[in-house]
């Protein structure tokens, strides 16, 4: 069958980024409140809590999307003809490969949100019984027929030529 890329969008990371951002907004502005109108602290504590919060939370989720957009871009997923190479950079310029054979996936399902069905990306999640953990592939676009090149190769691994033995 020979190797392909799952190739992927960063569309999902954008959304998520955004939602993360909304999030920190709406809490910055509920505690404004709440430390305003309900708690009625003195006004001073009240002034330098507020700041905090209003300089820490945002600068908090800024570091976190640069981090999680540094990662995305270095995260690669390929399929071979006996198994699915996930392939991850990490911060340092180094790299790490997972490789998860076909005979151990047992199932291959799709996640789609509005966003991902829209623009044509979606997660694909995999369960590995032997590992008893869930493989997440984040932001593949076109998932479905990923999903059915996957499926194929899960379907054909009796057919992989075995490891030769040293």
């Amino acid at each position: 069958m020979g190797d392909a890329e799952l190739r992927t969008n960063d569309m999902g990371l954008r959304v998520r980024i955004a939602t993360a951002g909304v999030a920190v907004l709406g809490i910055c502005l509920f505690m404004t409140i709440v430390f305003r109108d309900v708690l009625g602290l003195g006004t001073n504590i009240e002034r330098y809590v507020l700041l905090a919060l209003w300089v820490l939370l945002p600068a908090m989720w800024l570091i976190g999307s640069a981090m999680a957009r540094s990662k995305w871009g270095k995260t690669t997923y390929k399929l071979t003809d006996d198994s699915l190479v996930v392939i991850q950079g990490n911060g340092f310029g180094g790299k790490s490969r997972q490789l998860y054979r076909y005979d151990s996936i047992i199932s291959v399902d799709i996640e789609q949100d509005a966003w991902g069905t829209r623009h044509g990306y979606g997660d694909i999640y995999l369960q590995i019984p032997r590992l008893d953990k869930q493989i997440v592939l984040r932001g593949v676009m076109e998932p479905e027929k990923q999903t059915k090149a996957l499926k194929a190769r899960i379907a054909h691994r009796g057919q992989a030529q075995p490891l030769n033995a040293i």
